[in-house]
């Protein structure tokens, strides 16, 4: 026999099964009309790790690159952390408002924000 119930973080509403609830780390599928969106949102994440985004310093050493593909040229740039990490990403294509180089440019700040 199963028994369906509803998971609300404040965000958006979930139907689920009441035994695969605790495995969603809620605890129970019914919750009370009363409950504050902060207070269920805390009890979840007891335990969890928060990852947290390390900036790097406003002087670092970096590794560039000049490369061609297709007939398109560019240099790709490297920033480093002290301990010679890479910490950001910069994709500078040649040819200057061209399609090739917004997605470049998106997806080197992509990069940037994930290594960090």
């Amino acid at each position: 026999m199963t028994i369906g119930g509803t998971i609300t973080d404040g965000k958006a509403t979930k139907e689920v099964e009441s035994g695969h609830a605790e495995a969603l780390g809620v605890g129970s599928a019914n919750h009370d009309a009363d409950d504050s969106a902060a207070g269920n949102q805390d009890s979840r994440l007891n335990g969890l790790r928060r990852t947290v985004r390390r900036h790097l310093p406003d002087e670092r050493r970096s590794i560039t690159h000049k490369f061609s593909v297709g007939g398109q040229e560019g240099y790709l740039t490297v920033g480093l952390y002290e301990d010679g990490i890479p910490g950001e990403l910069f994709i500078i294509m040649a040819k200057e408002g061209s399609t090739v180089s917004g997605l470049m440019d998106a997806f080197a700040t992509a990069v940037s924000l994930a290594l960090q």
